[in-house]
């Protein structure tokens, strides 16, 4: 999986071989203005997980492996 920068005008002059790029595993930052405005992420992508769902989970761990 490789991350690839690209610009809004590009975006929008090969969006198909953009997504074929997403198709393929690869994450796609678009930029305007050097900033970050949009990211494309392959289909299969996991769901990002939320601070405090990860919060919980460490908690459960600790508790089954040190007694806290």
């Amino acid at each position: 999986m490789t991350v690839i920068r690209i610009s809004r005008s590009e975006a929008e002059n090969n969006f198909e071989g953009i997504l074929a790029r997403a198709a393929g595993g690869d994450i796609i930052h678009i930029e305007s203005d050097a900033r970050v405005i949009a990211r494309l992420l392959p289909g299969d992508s996991p769901e990002p997980r939320l601070l405090s769902d990860s919060l919980k989970v460490l908690s459960a761990r600790s508790q089954r492996n040190f007694g806290w």
